[in-house]
């Protein structure tokens, strides 16, 4: 505050003029990079939320797939061919209360 008694009025006044104008400025660059990193923050929600709708999706036709396959009792070769051996990609045989299909 001392050094501002050396100031005559329009020193003063200049120099608080250059003061605010370099806040305003730091305050609007501030800004723009607060809403950059909203804009970000809501993007990545968005997909987010697209991801988790999608993994919902999958999960349901998953436990649809698990239940049609639990229905399948008897698979059948529809044409035969001397060269087709259906045993070999037989793995097993068991009988379970449940499956599972790779591919």
């Amino acid at each position: 505050m001392e050094s501002y008694r050396r100031f005559n009025q329009q020193e003063l006044f200049m120099s608080l003029k250059r003061d605010l104008a370099m806040i305003t400025q730091q305050v609007y660059v501030a800004e723009g990079l607060n809403k950059d990193s909203w804009v970000k923050a809501q993007a990545a929600t968005q997909s987010r939320l697209e991801a988790e709708a999608s993994l919902g999706r999958l999960k349901e036709e998953h436990s649809k797939m698990s239940e049609e396959l639990k229905e399948v009792k008897y698979l059948q070769i529809a044409k035969k061919s001397k060269t087709d051996n259906p045993y070999r990609w037989v793995r097993y045989v068991t009988q379970a209360n449940s499956y599972v299909a790779r591919l």
